[in-house]
């Protein structure tokens, strides 16, 4: 059983995040570039679902409760007696209760409301709603996962792989431009093939 808390916490740590172990507020730039990378992640997965893109929904889906995470550890909030998020699916993945239950539309909107709510809370220090609107979200991706059928605990155990094997000698490496410098040999997570799926769009 993967545990999500402490997959990014290790990642995390390599980089060179500061995560605290109480409730408490991160430095601004931290707390930005989270923001940033929540957004990022949200965007890609909002394009995967209106191209019909499993394979990228289901990546975009891990990277988004990856970097939701990590901006929970961030600011101490991570609930990390939390252990459903990462789902298992014996089904193959597939639209047919994506369009029968929610619409795109439908849960964009959600999506984007949550992380206005998000914003809002950061800027306005008020951690209590920071701590329920993030976990909020996560569990809005969580469900969406089991819509999609995607096997979430295979999908994630892959992208830790990717993202572990970034780390030399337990850390990454940064270029002058603060992006990470992936190791030789190194592989991007192999979703398509955790899906059991050749080609990335469509499926039934």
């Amino acid at each position: 059983m993967n545990d999500l808390w402490d997959d990014v916490r290790a990642f995390n740590a390599a980089c060179g995040v500061s995560m605290r172990h109480t409730p408490g507020w991160a430095p601004g730039p931290d707390v930005a570039l989270a923001l940033r990378l929540v957004v990022e992640e949200r965007d890609e997965l909002l394009f995967a679902l209106a191209s019909r893109n499993l394979v990228g929904a289901a990546d975009a889906i891990a990277d988004s409760l990856y970097v939701r995470a990590g901006l929970l550890l961030r600011l101490g909030l991570a609930r990390t007696y939390i252990h459903d998020l990462i789902t298992k699916s014996t089904e193959p993945p597939s639209w047919a209760d994506f369009d029968a239950t929610k619409t795109m539309a439908y849960i964009g909107d959600e999506l984007e409301k949550v992380d206005q709510r998000i914003r809002d809370a950061i800027i306005a220090r008020d951690l209590i709603e920071v701590d329920v609107a993030i976990h909020e979200s996560m569990y809005q991706l969580s469900a969406l996962a089991i819509i999609l059928h995607v096997p979430m605990d295979r999908v994630w155990a892959e992208v830790q792989r990717s993202n572990i094997a970034k780390m030399v000698d337990g850390e990454v490496i940064r270029r002058d431009d603060g992006k990470i410098e992936k190791p030789e040999g190194w592989t991007p997570p192999d979703i398509a093939g955790v899906l059991g799926m050749d080609v990335i769009g469509d499926a039934a």
